[in-house]
């Protein structure tokens, strides 16, 4: 039988993972926190494959768009 090898899940890597989803889930644009709405609008519903992807593609975004945004506050330019 042949083994898969893995990435060793240190601490660091398993709190920078849920620092990313956290820092995602609590982030609102436009008044609404996105990766929750998304999330709870398929309360009732079996999330495919494709689905998931796509949730996975939208914390990258926020967490991306978490960063720009911190590294604009910390130059001092002004965003609305």
């Amino acid at each position: 039988m042949m083994s898969v090898l893995f990435p060793p899940m240190t601490k660091y890597w398993f709190y920078n993972r849920i620092k990313a989803l956290l820092v995602a889930l609590n982030c609102y644009i436009i008044g609404y926190q996105t990766a929750r709405k998304w999330l709870k609008d398929r309360k009732e519903r079996k999330l495919e494959f494709d689905d998931i992807a796509h949730y996975q593609k939208i914390i990258v975004a926020l967490t991306e768009t978490d960063q720009l945004m911190t590294a604009i506050y910390k130059i001092g330019i002004e965003y609305v």
